[in-house]
C-alpha cells in the first residue's frame, strides 16, 4: 500500500463542460498545499512493477495456489483470471504462467473462457509456471459485477404536456451478462412555480449539504431562513498558518436556470486569504477580498446536475470571517421538474439508477391561443338544447410556437397549470325559442408576472336544424256546377321542430299564399310548395298536388221529335248534333254520339242510318254528350222516318193496233217499270173506248202506292184501228 497526496488544483474537474459556461467569473481554486487532502489506493500492480526486483528464473522453487480468487466478468460477459491474484507467492514466481480451467465435475471450460454460464460456480484452476515448470491448483469463483447501463435523455416539455412513462419514453436498458433486466422508476416533483425565492422549497436549508474540511469547526446558521442564511468559517479549530478549513453549504440544481444572491461577509481582519466563494463544479469564483466584502451576484447559466456551493475559507483563529447570504432567487422557466429515478436490476442482484430530470417548462400569455367563436364562421354553432360545455366549446391552448396551423405543438391549458390561473363568466342572451347567444368571458392570470389577459369567445347555442314537415297527400277535386272552375281551401301540413315549439306553416301555388279560399281555379294539376319555419327562422319545404277535374257531366238538350227523310235508295242518316237541342258543358263538348235506344254502346256513332225498316213514327234513338274530361249524359230523341220519294212508273209506249186485234191478254202490249225507295202495291184498271166498227182506245192506267201512301199514275193508250180498211184503194169494190 503506497499513499499518494495530490498536488494538483481541487477545482481541475469539468473544465471543459464549464469553461465556456463562466469564462469571464470562474476560475480554477486554491491548490490542495494550502489544505491538506491525501487519498489513498492500492496499485499493487503498479508496485510491483516500479518497486519490485527482477526475479530470475531459478528462484521459483514452489508454486502456490490461492483459492476462492474472485473473478469478474467484463462488458462482453467473458473473463480469465489474473495469475497474479490466483498464486500466492506470485513473488517468488514471476514470469509467464498458463492457466486451464475445469468445471466442478473435473470437465475442462470449453475453450478457456470464461463466460455467463459459469456465474456462481466454483472453477478449479490448473497454473503451470512456464519457466519452472511448477504448478499447482486453485479455485477461483465467477462472478458479475457490472451494473446494468441505462441510457435515457433529459426531456423539456411544455408545462401542459404528458408526463407519463408512455409519452416521454422508457430508457434503453443493457446488461453485460443478464438478458432479462428488472427495470422500475420513481418520480420526484419539485414545483417551481414561479421561481423560488429565498432558502424556501427545494432551496429549502434541509435539502443543502454542509461539508467541513479537516474537522474545522465552522457551520451554517439558518435562522434566518428563508430570507438568509450565514456561512460560518472555523474559529476554534487548530490555528494554521494558512487558511485550511472551509464551510462548504452545496445543493444540487435540479434544472436549468440562473442563481442570484446578495452577499455580506463580516468579522476578521483579513478578507482576502479568508474569502468567501461560489463554487460550481469545482469551478469557482472569488468574491470577497480586502476591498470587497459585499456586494451582488448572478451566475451564468446553470444545468441539472451542476453543485453549486457557498464556500467560506478560514484559519481556525477566533477573529473568523463569517457571510451572510441573502436575497437568494432561483430564476428557470421551469414550472415543474419531475427527477424520475430509474432502476434497473439484473439477474445476479447488479443494480444501477439513473436520474432523468423531464423539465416542464413555464409558458408565457402570448402562447395562448383563445378558442374559436362558435358563430357559424370561425367554427360551427352549438344546436339547440347543447350545453356549452368545454368539450364541445373548446379551452384556451400553448401554442409554443405561435403557429395556430401547427397543432403538434398545441397543449389544452387548465385551470393552475404553467402558473396561470384561467377562468371564465358566461353571459346568457335570449335569442330565438330555444337558442341562446354566450358570451364567454375567458380571463387568464400570470402569477408569475401578474399580467392578465382577457378574451370573449362568442358561442351562440342556435337552432340550426329545419323543421321536419310532412305535407298532405295529393288531391283531387271537381269543377263547380256553375262553371269551369272550382273553389278551395288547401288541405293542412303538419311539422314538427326539435328546439321550436312555434312553428309557421305557408302554403304557395300558382294563386297565392295561404290556404285560401281561392276562387275560379281551372281544371289542371298544380303543384303547391308547403314551407315551414321555425322560430328561429330555419326553413323546410316539401311540396304536394292539387288536380281539379271536371267531374261534372254535360248538360243534355234533345229535340221532342226529329224527322229523318228517306232518300230514293230508301236511307237516311241521322246525324247526333241535329237531334240536339242546345246541349252545353260548362268546360267543353268533346262529341255528340248516337244509337237506336236498347243498341249496345259500341254502337254509338256520330251518325245513326235509318231505312225502309225503321219506317214509323216509333224509332227511339238515345243522344249521348261527351264533356273533354269524359263526362257524359244521354236523352232520348223520337226519330219519325219519313218516305217522300214519289213512286216512278214507266209505262210501256202507246200502242195502235188493228181493231180485230185480240183484247183478252192486254199484257201482250206491255208492262210498266216501276221504281220506288221502299216498295210499292201497283195497281191497274183500263178503260175501252169503242166504236161501231171496233174502232177506238182502250187507256191502260197504273196506280204505284208506297208505305208512305205515296201514289204514282201511269198510263197506256192502245188505239184500235181498221189498219186495212175495205176498197181503200178504191179496187176492192166492184161496181156492177
Amino acid at each position: 500500500m503506497f499513499r499518494l497526496v495530490h498536488t494538483f488544483y481541487l477545482c481541475m474537474q469539468n473544465v471543459s463542460i464549464f469553461a465556456k459556461a463562466f469564462p469571464k467569473h470562474f476560475r480554477h481554486c486554491r491548490p490542495l498545499s494550502a489544505y491538506i487532502s491525501e487519498h489513498t489506493y492500492s496499485l499493487l500492480l503498479f508496485a510491483a512493477i516500479l518497486f519490485l526486483p527482477i526475479v530470475s528464473k531459478g528462484q521459483c522453487t514452489e508454486l502456490i495456489c490461492n483459492q476462492n480468487v474472485e473473478v469478474k466478468l467484463d462488458a462482453d460477459c467473458l473473463g480469465e483470471a489474473n495469475p497474479y491474484f490466483m498464486l500466492a507467492n506470485y513473488w517468488s514466481c514471476t514470469g509467464p504462467a498458463t492457466m486451464e480451467y475445469f468445471l466442478p465435475n473435473g470437465t475442462p471450460v470449453p475453450n478457456n473462457e470464461l463466460n455467463a454460464s459459469h456465474i456462481g460456480q466454483t472453477i478449479n484452476v490448473h497454473i503451470t509456471h512456464d519457466w519452472s515448470g511448477h504448478d499447482c491448483r486453485g479455485t477461483l469463483h465467477v462472478v458479475d459485477k457490472r451494473k446494468p447501463v441505462i441510457e435515457i435523455d433529459h426531456v423539456t416539455l411544455n408545462c401542459t404536456e404528458d408526463t407519463s412513462v408512455p409519452a416521454v419514453g422508457e430508457p434503453t436498458v443493457y446488461d453485460n451478462c443478464s438478458s432479462t433486466v428488472a427495470v422500475s422508476h420513481a418520480d420526484s416533483i419539485i414545483d417551481f412555480g414561479c421561481g423560488y425565492t429565498g432558502f424556501a422549497g427545494y432551496f429549502d436549508p434541509a435539502n443543502w449539504s454542509v461539508c467541513l474540511t479537516n474537522n474545522g469547526d465552522g457551520g451554517v446558521d439558518v435562522t434566518g431562513a428563508p430570507d438568509s442564511i450565514l456561512v460560518e468559517g472555523a474559529n476554534n479549530s487548530p490555528l494554521s498558518t494558512s487558511p485550511k478549513y472551509i464551510t462548504k453549504f452545496k445543493i444540487v440544481i435540479p434544472t436549468e436556470g440562473f442563481v442570484s444572491f446578495d452577499w455580506s461577509s463580516f468579522g476578521g481582519s483579513y478578507f482576502d486569504p479568508q474569502g468567501f466563494y461560489l463554487t460550481i463544479n469545482n469551478w469557482c469564483v472569488q468574491l470577497t477580498n480586502d476591498s470587497i466584502q459585499s456586494g451582488s451576484y448572478t451566475t451564468g447559466l446553470l444545468y441539472p446536475g451542476d453543485v453549486l456551493s457557498f464556500e467560506q475559507v478560514s484559519d481556525g483563529d477566533a477573529d473568523v470571517v463569517n457571510t451572510i447570504v441573502s436575497n437568494f432567487h432561483f430564476h428557470t422557466l421551469a414550472w415543474k421538474v419531475i427527477h424520475r429515478t430509474w432502476s434497473a436490476t439484473d439477474e445476479w442482484g447488479n443494480t444501477r439508477q439513473y436520474t432523468q430530470v423531464i423539465t416542464q417548462q413555464r409558458a408565457s400569455l402570448s402562447q395562448v391561443i383563445f378558442p374559436p367563436d362558435h358563430d357559424g364562421t370561425a367554427a360551427p354553432m352549438l344546436s339547440c338544447g347543447a350545453m356549452a360545455d368545454l368539450s364541445l366549446t373548446g379551452q384556451p391552448i400553448i401554442d409554443e410556437d405561435g403557429d395556430p396551423l401547427t397543432t403538434s405543438d398545441q397543449y389544452a391549458l387548465d385551470n393552475g397549470e404553467c402558473a396561470f390561473n384561467v377562468g371564465y363568466e358566461d353571459q346568457h342572451i335570449a335569442t330565438c325559442e330555444g337558442s341562446e347567444l354566450v358570451l364567454r368571458k375567458w380571463t387568464i392570470v400570470d402569477d408569475c408576472s401578474s399580467q392578465i389577459l382577457e378574451h370573449t369567445q362568442i358561442i351562440q347555442l342556435f337552432d340550426i336544424t329545419p323543421p321536419v314537415i310532412n305535407c298532405p297527400t295529393s288531391q283531387t277535386v271537381s269543377t263547380s256546377s256553375l262553371g269551369c272552375f272550382t273553389s278551395l281551401t288547401l288541405p293542412q301540413a303538419t311539422a314538427f321542430d326539435d328546439c321550436s315549439s312555434t312553428i309557421t306553416i305557408t302554403p304557395e301555388w300558382n294563386f297565392g299564399t295561404g290556404y285560401g279560399p281561392f276562387d275560379d281555379i281551372a281544371p289542371g294539376t298544380y303543384t303547391v310548395t308547403y314551407e315551414a319555419a321555425d322560430d328561429c327562422g330555419n326553413l323546410s319545404a316539401c311540396t304536394t298536388t292539387v288536380t281539379v277535374e271536371d267531374e261534372i257531366g254535360p248538360t243534355v238538350v234533345c229535340d221532342g221529335q226529329t224527322v229523318a227523310s228517306l232518300n230514293n235508295d230508301g236511307q237516311a242518316m241521322v246525324y247526333a248534333d241535329v237531334v240536339d237541342d242546345g246541349s252545353y258543358d260548362w268546360c267543353c263538348v268533346e262529341s255528340f254520339m248516337i244509337k237506336k235506344q236498347g243498341a249496345p254502346d259500341t254502337e254509338y256513332a256520330p251518325t245513326l242510318p235509318v231505312d225502309c225498316s225503321d219506317f214509323g213514327p216509333n224509332l227511339l234513338v238515345t243522344l249521348k254528350v261527351t264533356d273533354c274530361a269524359g263526362n257524359f249524359n244521354t236523352c232520348d230523341v223520337e226519330v219519325i222516318v219519313q218516305d217522300d220519294e214519289q213512286p216512278v212508273i214507266l209505262p210501256p209506249a202507246d200502242l195502235t193496233v188493228d181493231c180485230t186485234t185480240d183484247l183478252s191478254d192486254l199484257s201482250i202490249f206491255g208492262q210498266p217499270t216501276v221504281f220506288d225507295n221502299c216498295g210499292f202495291d201497283l195497281q191497274a184498271t183500263y178503260n175501252e173506248n169503242f166504236t161501231g166498227c171496233g174502232a177506238g182506245a182502250i187507256v191502260r192506267l197504273w196506280t204505284a202506292t208506297d208505305h208512305n201512301g205515296n201514289t204514282t199514275t201511269a198510263q197506256q193508250t192502245i188505239t184500235l184501228d181498221n189498219l186495212n180498211p175495205w176498197n181503200i184503194s178504191g179496187n176492192d169494190l166492184v161496181w156492177p
